[in-house]
């Protein structure tokens, strides 16, 4: 094992490779911090990476990403390194499927004309939704359940048509104790325009890297901490090939991933808190085929049925120009489940197996177009935000000199890109101060 140690000021290791623990590099090298990333994979990016195939000049996201017009900290932070040129905003379809029908569902003349909604349903819809959109967050939302205030504001008939089987779908078992801040944050975020990078994230990633790299940071691939051990006023990350010492440490992992790490430098208080939080798991099919599987021009595609194993379909390349992938259709089907669930055990064929008799309803003869498919996993992705979510946030410092931060830290939205950046700037500017 090699061991290395230093007397240097401010020497910073970041644990994880993904937007956040780039982000907080960038920033922190900036600021003049020498600064180590450690990445367990073999390359960065997260779960917003990228992957090429054959003819491509674009990489496609291993999990569907868009951005909305609203997300200040990932447009800053592309403008800063030089990116601005390639972020672009584009209208896009948004369409449910609803008793064997692709519908419509992007504009409220759409919603009007959605069938077995009555009218009075279809008013009290827009305005529930309107009156939630357009309303500050209020920290008492943190206590309401969205499964008993949102009927209220936007009709019983409308819940169970739309949001019922989404959240539902989304959340499972948990469905019915979501809080209404989550449900809040959701529906303020979105736009009607929705941005995408020409080349993929990936090129975001590929830029912070160059930038970290050529500061003089190190960034180590393939190299997971094992254990982190606090020695005096320094701590020592230790890995299968290394043991190195810093003057602060900040995890950029996963949530349930850096619990298991830190859990013997909290208090018994904060362990037992954390033991409460419940995290969902999520896997997605990418399939490639020769023509589209949306024909309609759908972009994204919410399932309103709650039999389907996957929540949505999302059509990448009735998004973005499919020249850029060599004229093949892109196409996401997925969603969240149980850590334990028996599909986060299967390969790609028996997850392809399982949800081809489900995309027939959609497209029955989508098969004979098929090129290939591939499958991505992430086993900590989503967090429940229970009604009690609010006690439960995690801080984003755990004690002297030891950070972390994940999605689990951005409540009350939802998990996305711009967070994942935001949430590691706030990091750097703490251990700056």
């Amino acid at each position: 094992m090699e061991k290395e140690s230093n007397n240097h000021n401010h020497k910073v290791a970041i644990v994880g490779g993904g937007l956040s623990g780039l982000t907080c590099a960038y920033d922190l090298i900036n600021s003049g911090a020498e600064v180590d990333i450690y990445e367990a994979s073999i390359s960065l990016g997260g779960i917003a990476k990228g992957y090429k195939k054959e003819g491509w000049n674009w990489s496609a996201d291993i999990f569907y990403h868009h951005l909305f017009e609203g997300d200040k900290s990932f447009k800053k932070l592309v403008q800063e390194v030089g990116l601005k040129d390639k972020l672009k905003f584009y209208s896009q379809n948004t369409s449910v499927f609803y008793e064997g029908r692709v519908l419509p569902f992007s504009s409220p003349r759409q919603i009007l004309s959605f069938p077995n909604f009555s009218s009075l349903g279809k008013i009290k819809f827009g305005f529930g939704t309107g009156l939630l959109r357009f309303s500050p967050w209020l920290g008492k939302m943190d206590e309401l359940k969205a499964a008993e205030i949102f009927p209220k504001l936007s009709g019983q008939e409308g819940f169970n048509l739309i949001w019922k089987p989404l959240l539902y779908s989304k959340f499972g078992e948990y469905w019915d104790d979501i809080s209404l801040s989550w449900l809040w944050a959701r529906i303020k975020s979105r736009s009607f325009k929705l941005g995408y990078m020409d080349g993929g994230f990936q090129v975001l990633v590929d830029r912070l890297k160059e930038k970290i790299e050529k500061s003089g940071g190190n960034i180590y691939l393939s190299s997971k901490v094992k254990r982190i051990n606090k020695d005096n006023e320094s701590w020592t990350l230790v890995g299968s090939r290394f043991s190195r010492e810093y003057d602060q440490v900040i995890f950029a992992t996963p949530f349930d991933n850096s619990l298991m790490l830190v859990n013997k430098y909290l208090a018994d208080e904060e362990r037992r808190k954390y033991a409460k939080i419940k995290t969902l798991s999520c896997l997605n099919i990418v399939m490639r085929l020769k023509k589209p599987f949306l024909e309609d021009g759908t972009y994204w595609l919410n399932i309103l049925n709650t039999s389907f194993p996957f929540v949505a379909v999302v059509e990448h390349t009735n998004f973005v120009d499919k020249k850029h992938y060599n004229g093949e259709s892109i196409v996401y089907a997925g969603g969240y489940y149980d850590p334990k669930s028996e599909i986060m055990k299967m390969d790609k064929r028996k997850v392809f197996k399982e949800f081809s008799p489900w995309l027939r309803k959609i497209n029955l003869d989508f098969e004979r177009e098929l090129i290939d498919y591939d499958l991505f996993k992430a086993e900590s992705a989503q967090p429940v935000m229970l009604t009690s979510y609010k006690k439960l946030k995690p801080d984003f410092k755990i004690t002297d000199n030891l950070y972390w931060t994940s999605q689990h830290h951005v409540y009350p939205w939802d998990r996305g890109m711009n967070f994942a950046v935001e949430n590691g700037r706030r990091v750097g500017k703490m251990i700056v101060k």
